[in-house]
């Protein structure tokens, strides 16, 4: 099954359950259990615009600490 496939029931469960995330790292793992992130392959285009957004908008947001 592929995301566009979820139900609006589904994709609230799966948004329910990241807003429920102690921290980043949680909240990521999550998507990596729910989705199979390894075999998703992201064109050029997408990656930048995800890293983008990452770098300009995520992380000032949480502002993490760098290790």
């Amino acid at each position: 099954m592929k995301y566009n496939q979820l139900t609006p029931s589904q994709r609230q469960t799966i948004k329910e359950q990241l807003n429920k995330a102690e921290n980043m790292h949680d909240f990521l793992m999550y998507l990596s259990i729910v989705f199979d992130m390894k075999e998703c392959r992201p064109g050029i285009t997408t990656k930048q615009i995800l890293s983008n957004s990452m770098i300009n908008v995520v992380l000032p947001m949480i502002n993490p600490d760098v290790k």
